[in-house]
C-alpha cells in the first residue's frame, strides 16, 4: 500500500491547506514539462493519486483507516442509500412494517386550540373594526383625504388574508 503522506512529504496530521500546498509544490517539481526525468510521468500520477485521496475528507478518513489497519477496511458510509438492499421487507412492500410515529409527535392540546381560535377571532374583529372606522372617517372628512381610503384598503387586505390563511389551514387538516 502506497504511503501518500510520504509521497507528498507531509505529516499525518496535516491540514487541507498544507496538503494543497505540498501537492502544488510536488506537482511543479515533478511535472513532465519541468522535469526531464523519464519517470516523471509516474511521479506525477502518484502525486495526483495522493492528492485525490488526501484532499477529500471522506477519502482521507477511509485511507487513514486502511493505513492504520495495514490493509483493506470497509468504508463506514458504504452503500448508504445506494445499491441493493437485502431482506424481504424491501422485496415485498406489502409485508414491510410501517414504522411507529415519532415520539416527538403529539396531538395539539385543547388549551392551545382554544388560544389559537381566540387569537384568530380577536384579529378578525380588529380587522372588521378597522374597516368600519375607516369608512366612517371617510364620510366625516373630505373625499380628497387619502388616509381613510388607505385604512379601508389595509383593513380589507388584512381581514381577507386572515380568512384565507384560516381556510387553507383547515382544508389541509381534513
Amino acid at each position: 500500500m502506497k504511503d501518500y503522506y510520504k509521497i507528498l512529504g507531509i505529516e499525518r496530521d496535516a491540514t487541507t491547506n498544507q496538503i494543497k500546498r505540498a501537492y502544488r509544490k510536488m506537482a511543479i517539481k515533478y511535472h513532465p514539462d519541468m522535469n526531464r526525468d523519464p519517470n516523471a510521468n509516474w511521479f506525477i500520477r502518484d502525486i495526483n493519486e495522493a492528492y485525490q485521496t488526501l484532499g477529500n475528507q471522506h477519502n482521507k478518513r477511509k485511507y487513514d483507516l486502511n493505513l492504520l489497519s495495514g490493509g483493506y477496511t470497509i468504508d463506514p458510509k458504504y452503500n448508504e442509500g445506494k445499491g441493493r438492499k437485502y431482506g424481504t421487507a424491501y422485496k415485498y412492500k406489502s409485508r414491510a412494517k410501517t414504522p411507529p410515529p415519532p415520539t416527538s409527535y403529539k396531538k395539539p392540546d385543547r388549551d392551545f386550540e382554544i388560544m389559537q381560535n381566540g387569537a384568530y377571532y380577536s384579529l378578525l374583529v380588529i380587522g372588521i373594526l378597522g374597516i368600519i372606522f375607516a369608512i366612517t372617517d371617510l364620510f366625516q372628512n373630505k373625499v380628497e383625504d387619502l388616509n381613510s381610503l388607505s385604512g379601508i384598503i389595509f383593513g380589507v387586505l388584512f381581514t381577507s388574508l386572515l380568512i384565507y390563511t384560516r381556510l387553507k389551514i383547515y382544508t389541509k387538516k381534513k
